[in-house]
């Protein structure tokens, strides 16, 4: 379920964020949990159906943790 809290949107319009970084944040929020989650997304799906280019993708994703709308971490399991 597609769900994005209010404290998230309010971020997004206070920081500015662009369409790029709209997108990704709408296209990952697809595959989140209950909790907000989102794991297992591969980096070139995001990149297809945002339609980024991989350093795109990259600079969004350190865009968004720099303002702290997203967090990330490496899952090595």
């Amino acid at each position: 379920m597609q769900k994005l809290a209010n404290s998230i949107l309010e971020k997004l319009f206070m920081c500015n964020a662009t369409a790029k970084e709209i997108d990704f944040l709408l296209y990952i929020a697809r595959f989140q949990n209950q909790y907000g989650v989102v794991q297992g997304v591969y980096y070139k799906d995001v990149c297809k159906n945002a339609k980024l280019s991989y350093q795109a993708f990259y600079d969004v994703k350190k865009s968004l943790t720099e303002k702290g709308i997203i967090r990330t971490e490496r899952n090595y399991s």
